[in-house]
């Protein structure tokens, strides 16, 4: 399924906090105050950017040279304007210190291994009956992500997966690689959705229709859950379909095409589930 790359951009502006407030020899104090008004640490992932200034009292980045840094092996410091972005190359501590008009300002910043290491994308090698290929998608991460999954064919699939989530998804072709980014805006505990009271019928030739009951004792903004079924014909084969639904409800029901079969069994699998704040 193709959605919208939520792309999430994990910046913090912040000066440190002041080390010394004795001016340097020969050097006049300034006439602007410099204000200690943000965080002197953070932490950050590998391939993730904080970019580090000092500011005046009324917020505005000032000229600074970069005095110090520990750590340096963990990142890359690039100067754009008055800012230093500095983004996560391995995992470590990481201490820059900027100088500006006889002050020192240190900010600390916490380097956390890539938390795409922590996500396994399971995809079937053989493509189901429709083509589409069905995946086993885990996140071990505490916090919630979103993984660009490319495929063979030239296609971008765009899967969400919350906080320890694993589930199921439908791929429209084979997994040639997979990116990973953190996800700020979805919760960072996805919904438990149950499905119950699975009942299937081929009244109409060559349709399936199936009518389930969804439920969720969680009160989070559900705002989309994608359910999938195994399907067991009568002649030994299975195919998978997905029916993507904004509800979590009982009494749910979908319909697909599957052609001149006798279906003997079919199965309910959770896929993704998407809940905001």
């Amino acid at each position: 399924m193709k959605k919208k790359r939520l792309k999430t951009l994990v910046t913090a502006f912040a000066a440190a906090l002041l080390l010394s407030s004795a001016p340097i020899a020969n050097v006049p104090t300034p006439a602007y105050q410099v204000e200690a008004q943000a965080k002197s640490s953070t932490s950050i992932y590998v391939g993730q950017t904080v970019s580090l200034y000092v500011k005046n009292q009324y917020g505005s980045a000032l000229k600074s040279k970069l005095y110090q840094v520990k750590g340096r092996n963990n990142v890359k410091i690039k100067k754009s304007g008055n800012y230093y972005k500095v983004t996560g190359k391995k995992k470590g501590n990481v201490s820059v210190t900027l100088a500006r008009g006889g002050r020192k300002f240190t900010f600390k910043i916490r380097v956390k291994a890539d938390f795409g290491r922590n996500v396994i994308v399971q995809t079937q090698k053989t493509p189901l009956g429709n083509g589409q290929y069905l995946s086993l998608i885990t996140n071990k991460n505490n916090c919630p992500v979103v993984l660009t999954v490319k495929e063979k064919n030239g296609n971008t699939d765009y899967v969400y997966a919350g906080a320890k989530a694993k589930f199921y998804h439908l791929l429209n072709g084979y997994t040639s690689s997979v990116t990973v980014e953190r996800e700020d805006t979805i919760y960072a505990n996805t919904p438990k959705v149950n499905v119950s009271n699975v009942r299937y019928s081929q009244d109409t030739p060559g349709m399936l229709h199936i009518t389930f009951d969804a439920s969720t004792s969680s009160t989070k903004n559900i705002t989309r859950a994608e359910y999938i079924f195994a399907i067991r014909f009568a002649d030994g084969t299975t195919d998978v379909v997905s029916a993507p639904l904004y509800g979590v409800e009982p009494g749910l029901d979908v319909e697909f095409e599957i052609g001149n079969k006798t279906v003997v069994a079919v199965k309910p699998l959770i896929g993704e589930v998407v809940a905001y704040k």
